[in-house]
């Protein structure tokens, strides 16, 4: 029964601690609308980079991004909204902790990704939508080397090992009688001389001896003057759980210590190829007098594929691509790693039961892991979910564009009759010749099963049937963003096509070939 009232007090805990963060999400944007300045977590990805953890400080229209010590700080103000996901202001309690995703223009020509809470989605895109620049105030230096949490963890490990010593150092090392058996296996009475006369007893761990056998103890000084521990197995524990809680704050000092050497090269852009094709104007992306949806994905798809990389997402080992996931696989894999601290404050509250301060430490740890799985596990379950009735409903026709979003990752433009597109996020790897597919036009002749409005999940289904997943929600696509996913990105240095050779000006050098190496 007590694992049973622990597990509810961690679900109770974490329940708290969603509500509170969804409260004050909410006070955040009202701060925000009043004029204050705010700030929010947001992890950041700029040219194709992995996301970086940072968090966004907004005043006005006025947008900074900070990471730590290693991460020089971004300024977003003027940054165009390219794409973004859907509902942005959560409905349901289920969506508390969504996140939320903003695809971004820079004002130096450079796109980046932010993802940040749901809650922090409307107030950032409110920002960056201002057309006032108002000023960023001075940002506070942090003085972390580190994020505040891994600190915070490392100085609770420090206080654990610290109180401890203390214990050990103020108390003696005596020679104790086992008077009787514990109360369970493993434990056991014993008696000391106490120094004021008389005896002590305790009961400490075992290995079951005798009663009468001596074993060696550690009478621990105050404030628990009369306790004895024993050292072998006292100790063990006390690294055990000091080593739990300590472990993910060094690995993430480990991480920042790695990142400290000089920047790592850019991204190597999608067009390996030189392909001559006229970039694209404002009128290009709407469909002319008589033309349909297919007739416009035809026209667009040579653009879209530039930016497909020479693999196409494709792996050899899995042909026919990322298949429809199965819901009880895909939630155990998402609740895995919060489940090992779920049962580490289980155990460690039955382990100390006797303890009131280190029980309340276990349903926080415990809770907090809760409150960190529990969203996820329903996001998880909802997508899962959502795949397989899409993949089962009937097909429609669609018309649709391959190419990569700023990160690089799949990416299907649907183009609508009514002039607007939508942007479809797939899982990798695809199906082994989907690309091919799509240079031949199989784009005009898509099928999509499940919605493919704002905020649906979208299954594509190619002229053969083999299905292309969702790996999110349907996004919108204004012109501006439509212009980014087909447009080429700029080449890095290292990759332009050298200039300084007098024959490149020769008509043999125009032809499309790889950039030699």
């Amino acid at each position: 029964m007590e694992y049973v009232w622990h597990v509810v007090g961690s679900m109770l805990v974490g329940g708290a601690v969603l509500v509170a963060r969804d409260a004050i999400g909410r006070s955040r944007h009202r701060r925000h609308q009043a004029g204050g300045a705010v700030r929010c977590p947001g992890r950041l990805g700029v040219g194709g980079a992995r996301p970086r953890r940072g968090r966004l400080q907004l005043a006005g229209s006025g947008v900074r991004w900070t990471g730590g010590p290693v991460d020089p700080p971004v300024v977003l103000t003027g940054a165009v909204v390219l794409a973004h996901t859907p509902d942005a202001t959560p409905r349901r309690w289920q969506d508390v902790d969504d996140e939320g995703l903003l695809h971004l223009a820079l004002p130096d020509g450079r796109t980046a990704t932010l993802r940040l809470r749901t809650r922090d989605v409307p107030t950032v895109a409110t920002a960056l939508a201002s057309d006032a620049r108002d000023g960023l105030p001075a940002l506070r230096p942090t003085g972390w080397g580190v994020r505040r949490w891994a600190v915070g963890l490392l100085a609770v490990v420090g206080l654990w090992f610290a109180a401890w010593g203390w214990l050990v150092a103020s108390g003696e090392t005596v020679q104790a009688t086992v008077s009787a058996p514990g109360s369970s296996p493993g434990l056991c009475q014993v008696r000391w001389p106490a120094p004021g006369g008389g005896d002590d007893s305790a009961e400490v761990d075992c290995d079951d001896p005798p009663v009468g056998s001596r074993v060696t103890v550690w009478a621990v000084g105050p404030p628990f003057v009369g306790e004895a521990v024993d050292p072998f197995y006292n100790t063990l524990g006390v690294v055990l759980v000091g080593g739990v809680v300590a472990l993910p704050a060094l690995v993430h000092v480990g991480r920042r210590a790695v990142r400290r050497g000089p920047a790592a090269p850019g991204p190597v852009p999608w067009e390996a190829l030189r392909v001559d094709l006229r970039e694209l104007g404002g009128a290009d992306l709407a469909a002319g007098p008589g033309e349909s949806p297919s007739d416009v994905a035809r026209r667009l798809s040579p653009h879209g594929l530039r930016r497909v990389p020479p693999d196409g997402w494709e792996s050899t080992r899995r042909p026919d691509g990322a298949q429809v996931p199965g819901v009880p696989v895909r939630v155990a894999q998402t609740l895995w790693t919060p489940v090992t601290g779920l049962g580490a404050g289980v155990a460690l509250a039955s382990a100390i039961s006797g303890s009131t301060a280190l029980v309340v430490g276990g349903l926080l740890l415990s809770g907090g892991a809760t409150a960190w799985a529990l969203p996820r596990a329903l996001a998880t379950w909802r997508q899962a979910v959502a795949v397989h009735r899409a993949a089962v409903v009937p097909a429609v026709p669609a018309a649709g564009v391959l190419t990569a979003n700023p990160t690089g990752a799949p990416l299907v433009v649907l183009v609508r009759s009514d002039g607007t597109a939508t942007a479809v996020p797939l899982v990798t790897p695809l199906p082994v010749g989907t690309a091919a597919a799509f240079a031949a036009g199989a784009g005009a002749d898509l099928r999509v099963r499940g919605g493919s409005a704002l905020g649906d999940t979208t299954v594509l289904a190619l002229p053969d049937g083999r299905l292309l997943l969702p790996a999110g929600r349907t996004e919108a696509l204004d012109r501006s963003g439509l212009h980014a996913a087909l447009a080429v990105p700029p080449l890095l240095p290292e990759d332009r096509w050298a200039d300084d050779d007098p024959g490149d000006d020769e008509p043999g050098h125009d032809e499309p070939g790889p950039r030699p190496r």
